[in-house]
């Protein structure tokens, strides 16, 4: 990404709406389906300015990973002393399976070799261990803010499922999100940041204090939801999958 990125997402992550729910509904997820306990071991690739952590140390001991050192400084500045430099785009350079739980949240579409990045994030885990991936849904939905992040790709479920089962891991929920704000998100990308720009940049709509507010209150009621069901529509896709224990078959 480029520098400019990771100065925004550190001057939005702990206000703007997207962020907040996304958080929220990442924590809900999480405390369902991997219940803290003494000694977990998380790693947060791409970690970025670091606006996750604190939502994933709850349920663990974080080690944040970029592989750009300006986003470190970020984490740094917050406090953050748990951060590290990626070995190379592809590595992260640590052992195999020493982790519990790998977060990738909006990561993924930035590698031209997403496979590549899943079977790292296997190699790493430990078998039994999970991966908490939220990626952008949806070719249709590609607009200015894909082209300034880089992204290579946006994604549907069954893309994302078939690419987890390849390299080892079976799914333990998977669900599109912002489903209940989707029509405000397409009818923003039909008349604004869909049209394709010669100088893309990367910038969020945002809004008032009480309608920034307002927004993460859906993605509350999406967070209970999940519980019962899936959604079949929305911005973001997310998947919780479990590495396969090869030893328990």
């Amino acid at each position: 990404m480029d520098l400019d990125v990771f100065e925004k997402n550190y001057q939005l992550e702990n206000r703007y709406w997207w962020y907040l729910a996304r958080s929220y509904v990442f924590d809900k997820l999480l405390s369902r389906f991997f219940p803290n306990s003494t000694g977990k071991q998380i790693i947060d690739i791409g970690c970025g300015s670091g606006g996750v952590i604190p939502m994933l140390s709850k349920h663990g001991q974080v080690l944040g990973l970029d592989i750009e050192p300006l986003a470190l400084e970020f984490c740094r500045s917050k406090g953050f002393e748990n951060v590290a430099l990626m070995k190379g785009y592809y590595d992260t350079g640590l052992p195999s399976e020493s982790a519990d739980l790998v977060a990738l949240f909006d990561v993924l579409e930035h590698f031209e070799d997403d496979e590549r990045a899943l079977a790292e994030t296997n190699r790493i885990l430990k078998p039994g261990g999970h991966a908490l991936i939220s990626v952008p849904a949806f070719k249709f939905l590609w607009s200015e803010l894909d082209d300034a992040a880089h992204h290579f790709r946006r994604y549907t479920r069954q893309d994302m499922e078939q690419k987890l089962a390849r390299h080892g891991f079976e799914i333990i929920k998977s669900s599109y999100l912002f489903f209940f704000v989707f029509p405000l998100v397409f009818i923003h990308k039909l008349f604004g940041m869909g049209k394709k720009r010669e100088n893309p940049k990367f910038r969020y709509q945002e809004f008032p204090s009480l309608l920034n507010k307002a927004l993460v209150i859906p993605s509350k009621l999406e967070a209970f939801l999940l519980n019962f069901l899936r959604f079949p529509i929305g911005s973001t896709l997310v998947v919780l999958a479990r590495k396969k224990d090869y030893n328990l078959h």
